[in-house]
């Protein structure tokens, strides 16, 4: 009796790690040396669409991660922290994106920690996911807002008096006095964005405001729908 007294005393002492993982709001995952999936809190649930059954016993790569420089998938073996198990002190911060279940790609920052055994050896890694579209948000809404401070100048937001120049005005004002539907090419951070800014400004419509609508942000159902 007073052994079992004794061992029930200490099991009451003891942290249900899965209750500990789900009262934090970041993503975490325990994966295995061979990067499988052993657990996954309410946060991974919440930010995936995957729930903890289904995605348990998978490889990583569920995740489908991307580096958010190149937009190429991440090599497991050649890039991702997992592949750096032999370090002796590892811990690595990088951003990439994940695809959710229903295929939306998310920016999250990772953190992750290598588990070793009493011997010393890698037994297992530990990752934090943080989502950062709030952030992202934020940040697109700041440069928005800096972007309409700007004081107007030449033709709309438009700079410049070279001859290039000067030839996209000569192009831009018949485009504003027409009822037709325009069509604006060109690389990013071209301009193409001014460039419509400045056709609603001579337009007849220019008292009225000029809707934006970041079309590579909706799906394709919810594009169609707007």
């Amino acid at each position: 009796m007073e052994h079992e007294q004794a061992g029930h005393g200490k099991n009451e002492n003891v942290l249900d790690a899965d209750l500990l993982m789900d009262a934090i709001p970041d993503g975490i995952m325990l994966l295995d040396a061979g990067c499988s999936i052993l657990k996954w809190n309410r946060a991974m649930e919440a930010l995936t669409g995957y729930r903890a059954d289904e995605a348990i016993g998978n490889p990583c790569s569920l995740l489908g991660c991307r580096d958010t420089r190149t937009g190429e998938r991440i090599n497991v073996e050649q890039q991702c922290l997992l592949s750096q198990a032999g370090r002796e002190e590892y811990v690595r911060q990088y951003e990439c994106t994940i695809r959710n279940r229903a295929g939306e790609d998310i920016p999250v920052v990772k953190n992750g920690q290598v588990l070793k055994n009493t011997a010393g050896a890698p037994c297992g890694f530990i990752e934090t996911i943080t989502d950062m579209r709030p952030i992202k948000r934020l940040e697109q809404d700041l440069a928005t807002l800096r972007h309409d401070a700007m004081p107007l100048r030449g033709l709309g937001r438009l700079v410049g008096s070279s001859k290039p120049m000067l030839d996209v005005y000569d192009r831009i004002r018949p485009a504003g006095e027409s009822e037709v539907t325009v069509l604006i090419e060109g690389e990013t951070g071209t301009g193409k964005e001014l460039v419509a800014e400045a056709i609603h400004s001579l337009s007849a419509r220019k008292a009225k405001p000029l809707v934006k609508v970041n079309c590579s942000a909706l799906s394709e159902s919810l594009l169609e729908s707007e």
